[in-house]
């Protein structure tokens, strides 16, 4: 992440495990709850989309015979070129007062966005291939 902004070292811990591993635009998502419409944005929007793209190229393997993707990190960091690289926009640290700085998106993976968006026809494509 060299060359990019970082908030205040004390609002962050530089020996902890980088997250996140990857993002999805998550904003407005109709869900329906008790017979009520509403909508959903941030972690509770994206990370099932993700996981549902995860479960598409899984039925796919599966439907060929092929094994389950598993443990998705060691998958999504070997095929890096099967996510969009989102390299612009911050986060806020999540709207708190104290933390009046967040995290710039770059080149890479960064503490925003991890290594980015997932494409499906990519990470089908991979899946499929990684186990010929």
């Amino acid at each position: 992440m060299s060359g990019v902004k970082l908030p205040p070292t004390k609002d962050w811990d530089r020996t902890g495990r980088g997250i996140p591993d990857v993002s999805a635009v998550g904003v407005n998502f109709e869900i329906v709850t008790g017979g009520r419409v509403g909508g959903v944005s941030g972690t509770s929007a994206s990370t099932p989309a993700v996981a549902g793209i995860f479960a598409l190229v899984n039925d796919a393997l599966l439907s060929k015979e092929k094994k389950a993707v598993g443990f998705a990190n060691p998958f999504i960091y070997a095929n890096q070129h099967a996510f969009r690289d989102i390299q612009k926009g911050f986060n806020d640290g999540g709207g708190v007062p104290i933390f009046k700085s967040g995290f710039y998106a770059t080149k890479g993976w960064d503490p925003v966005t991890g290594v980015g968006t997932p494409n499906y026809a990519k990470l089908k494509a991979a899946a499929m291939l990684a186990q010929e």
